[in-house]
């Protein structure tokens, strides 16, 4: 055997061991990346619909509020109604 063969035996075993060992890796990865994608999805919806929710009913209670307070601040009305005005005489 030539030395030129035997280089190019042991780098075409190397080169084939890589990439059977690369794919194996891609595949465990992918299985991981897949899990890790459905438990992000999953924070997602679960998580900041929460959030949504919770903001939604944060800016209802404080526009509840405001109104309140702008009600409360105007002058009640004193002067009498006609109606009021022919009971009392």
């Amino acid at each position: 055997m030539t030395k030129q063969i035997i280089i190019i035996t042991f780098h075409m075993s190397g080169i084939t061991g890589c990439e059977t060992l690369l794919w194996i890796l891609i595949n465990d990865f992918m299985c991981y990346c897949m899990v890790n994608l459905l438990l992000l999805l999953l924070a997602k919806f679960v998580f900041f619909n929460h959030v949504a929710q919770l903001l939604v009913y944060f800016f209802k209670y404080i526009s509840q509020l405001l109104l309140h307070l702008s009600c409360s601040n105007q002058m009640p009305n004193l002067e009498l109604q006609p109606q009021q005005e022919q009971d009392q005489v």
